[in-house]
């Protein structure tokens, strides 16, 4: 059994594919004893099935590659990679993400400096579409911050809530994927975070302040479905782990309003399918925290045009900082 797995499910983007594999190749090169990078291909139709056919018969060794016939749909394909990997531990990753040159050392350090860890959550940065552009996810490397051990994953999630939905910045143990204990078909694009979360309340995690990964922003469906990810299926899973982890579906509630311009710029993606999300409005409104954000998921759905929205939704939240600069000031005047 190897140490490591890199799981790799992708769909129609042979090009991101080809740069993130660029990055990984050299550094495992000498550690196929240890390191595999299993992909898995949902039915893509741009070539991705030639490519990876070369690729493997040149690093049969390092590479395991997998067509599926029909589309899974993408949490089919997460779940089908996941079963082909056979490691001790597991790094799902995105295939128009990058990592960074040390990175598959980094993570090799941190699995043999935490051996009971079963998840480990990494920082990472920002990046645009074309990667030109990076912000640092957590600051906490200006700061000093080391490296955080939780007894507990139940800590970890309470102190980054849905950081981890970013899969690429994960590290889990395969037998944490495995102790799955109920159906969660109804998450369409975070059933493997339900699955791992549920599986990590009780057991020893770690986050780290090295980043290990550029996240390329503004591809595919995600970007234009914050609405749903974000308030929906994020609320739905707190609110299941609440069974296990009881206040914490409050705890997120409460995390969210402080994070108040990313909900706001999370809610301009129903600008993307208005249609779609007139009819999910009540159950978005249940899951937004209070009149305010409701106020603003009304005004995008039913006054604003979509056009202004989708090509102003960062001068939009700026205008909303701005007015509450005004509005908390006038308070302190009185």
């Amino acid at each position: 059994m190897k140490k490591l797995a890199i799981a790799i499910p992708t769909y129609n983007r042979v090009d991101f594919l080809k740069e993130n594999i660029s990055h990984i190749l050299p550094q495992i090169i000498e550690k196929e004893d240890l390191v595999s990078v299993i992909v898995s291909d949902n039915a893509s139709t741009d070539g991705t099935e030639s490519y990876m056919k070369d690729l493997v018969s040149r690093h049969q060794n390092q590479i395991a590659y997998y067509r599926i016939n029909k589309n899974l749909g993408s949490a089919g394909n997460f779940e089908f990679v996941l079963s082909k990997c056979d490691s001790e531990y597991v790094y799902l990753m995105g295939d128009d993400d990058m990592l960074f040159t040390n990175s598959i050392d980094t993570m090799l350090n941190y699995i043999s400096k935490f051996p009971t860890a079963t998840f480990f959550h990494f920082n990472y940065i920002l990046g645009n579409k074309s990667m030109t552009n990076f912000k640092l996810q957590y600051p906490y490397l200006r700061s000093g911050v080391k490296n955080k051990y939780y007894n507990k994953g139940s800590d970890l999630i309470k102190e980054f809530f849905d950081g981890p939905s970013f899969m690429s910045s994960v590290l889990f143990k395969r037998e944490t994927w495995e102790n799955m204990i109920k159906n969660y078909d109804k998450y369409y694009g975070y059933r493997w975070l339900i699955c791992l979360y549920s599986n990590i309340i009780d057991t020893p995690c770690v986050f780290s302040p090295i980043p290990i990964v550029a996240q390329r922003t503004g591809v595919g469906g995600y970007s234009k479905n914050w609405a749903y990810y974000s308030v929906i299926e994020m609320s739905q899973i707190f609110e299941e782990l609440d069974e296990k982890c009881p206040g914490i579906y409050e705890q997120w509630n409460r995390y969210r309003v402080r994070q108040r311009y990313n909900l706001l710029l999370n809610l301009c993606s129903t600008c993307y399918d208005k249609k779609r999300y007139k009819q999910l409005r009540k159950t978005l409104r249940k899951y937004l925290p209070n009149t305010y954000y409701r106020f603003f998921l009304d005004i995008q759905l039913y006054v604003l045009p979509n056009y202004l929205i989708s090509h102003l939704e960062y001068k939009i939240i700026i205008l909303v900082k701005k007015i509450d600069g005004m509005l908390s000031k006038l308070k302190k005047e009185k």
